[in-house]
């Protein structure tokens, strides 16, 4: 039923004394290369959180399960249709997060199933992306 699946929405929330939570970020399958960059961004942004990295045998649902991640980042190639399709069914409020194996375009994958084009992949898109607002002109996030 589309109408029952919430927009995956992972601004930071509040914890019970009143601190920011961080999103959490889990890597699926990544290059080493585009590994160590997108580590990078997210140890360099302030409320975003690397909680692991993951083989692309694990599938996409495991790693979210094992860490409560809000976003996966992995390879275009990893982020087939079944495979989104299965972890947007079983957690509709995780992001997905494709990008393309030479670091410069990628999709964005939400429930519903729902892709939105990143035509260029960059430090500010890909942390806007991770935050939950990728789209150009959008109110920024907190």
């Amino acid at each position: 039923m589309a109408g029952a699946c919430p927009r995956g929405d992972t601004r930071p929330r509040l914890n019970e004394s009143g601190r920011v939570e961080p999103i959490g970020v889990v890597l699926v399958d990544m290059p080493m290369m585009l590994r160590d960059i997108v580590s990078e961004i997210i140890a360099a942004e302030a409320g975003l959180r690397l909680l692991g990295e993951f083989p692309a045998s694990v599938g996409l649902t495991e790693p979210v399960r094992r860490t409560g991640a809000n976003v996966v980042v992995t390879t275009l190639d990893v982020a087939t249709p079944d495979r989104v399709v299965g972890l947007l069914r079983d957690l509709p409020s995780v992001r997905v997060v494709g990008i393309a194996d030479d670091g410069v375009g990628g999709e964005l994958y939400e429930c519903r199933p729902h892709t939105t084009l990143m035509a260029e992949v960059s430090r500010d898109s890909l942390v806007a992306t991770m935050r939950g607002c990728p789209e150009r002109g959008a109110a920024p996030c907190p």
